[in-house]
């Protein structure tokens, strides 16, 4: 229990809208929990009753969709996650601040190339100098609720090395003329 934090991948499809990535999500993820259901005679609790035009026009989204297991379930999904965090809280920060407008209520938003070039040079920058006044100003811990700490010691330097790992091989593997990346948080 506490900060989560996501960056999620997936293919591009032209004009659509984050909302479009994710009924069409939800779409695949509730088709898949049907057909798994049926195949194992699990009583069917929800109707997975969704609009055909929605099915319909996010076509070309749902043709994305992958399958994973885990822990023996099949789980039908069009994102990849490419980074996970728990209790960075600064790291949340920075995304709220700049992605975000400082509005922080679980929301998805687009992270382009660039942004995630600017948090992976702040990171570098932090990581090097390990000055708690400087990181402070710069990368600032913040605090709520399953948060995690706010200290500016060796915990805190730890995540911000991790997550340089994470952004320098998102960048390397992403093709963001083809593919899309999105922040989300849960606490």
């Amino acid at each position: 229990m506490g900060l989560d934090m996501y960056l999620l991948k997936g293919t591009k499809v032209a004009g659509a809208t984050i909302e479009d990535y994710l009924t069409a999500n939800n779409i695949a993820a509730h088709k898949q929990d049907m057909k798994t259901a049926i195949k194992y005679g699990y009583p069917i609790w929800t109707q997975y009753d969704f609009d055909r035009d929605d099915v319909k026009r996010l076509h070309s989204i749902l043709e994305n969709t992958k399958l994973n297991e885990f822990y023996g379930y099949i789980h039908a999904t069009i994102f990849e996650e490419v980074a996970y965090w728990l209790k960075a809280n600064y790291i949340h920060n920075w995304f709220v601040q700049n992605l975000q407008d400082g509005v922080d209520e679980c929301q998805y938003v687009f992270a382009e190339e660039n942004d995630l070039r600017d948090l992976l040079a702040l990171c570098n920058e932090v990581f090097d100098k390990k000055d708690d006044v400087f990181s402070k100003e710069k990368l600032p811990c913040v605090a709520g609720f399953f948060f995690g700490d706010v200290e500016y010691n060796e915990f805190y330097y730890s995540g911000v090395e991790e997550t340089i790992e994470m952004l320098e091989k998102i960048l390397e593997s992403t093709n963001f003329e083809e593919e899309f990346v999105l922040y989300t948080s849960s606490w």
